[in-house]
């Protein structure tokens, strides 16, 4: 499970690993999400989560991101996240992580040009 649209994907225009939708990524949601990413970034260079469909973030799940992007940083591996609705947003912002995560508006924006 993980945050809706496909949230996991791999590589650069790469075709996804796919898993049903999350209207929100919580405390009660963030394990099954760290599973889904954690079997992505074993076997990936590049990894990028969705959150177009978010429609809620708690500190479990911001932890979550803020985790898998130091782990990118220190792994090597490149980490990008897709905005999700303004209020998901928001609460990257509020909370000043904002400025510190690769951020996109959608995955479309990962393809190299033609």
């Amino acid at each position: 499970m993980v945050p809706n649209n496909s949230a996991v994907g791999s590589g650069m225009a790469a075709p996804r690993r796919s898993s049903r939708s999350l209207a929100s990524l919580t405390w009660q949601t963030v394990e099954e999400v760290r599973g889904a990413l954690d079997s992505v970034i074993r076997t990936k260079r590049s990894v990028t989560l969705d959150l177009r469909g978010l429609e809620f973030i708690d500190s479990s799940g911001l932890h979550l991101i803020v985790e898998v992007d130091a782990m990118a940083r220190r792994d090597g591996f490149n980490f990008t996240v897709v905005k999700g609705p303004e209020r998901v947003q928001r609460v990257f912002r509020v909370s000043g992580v904002e400025e510190h995560l690769v951020f996109i508006d959608a995955p479309e924006d990962l393809a190299p040009p033609p």
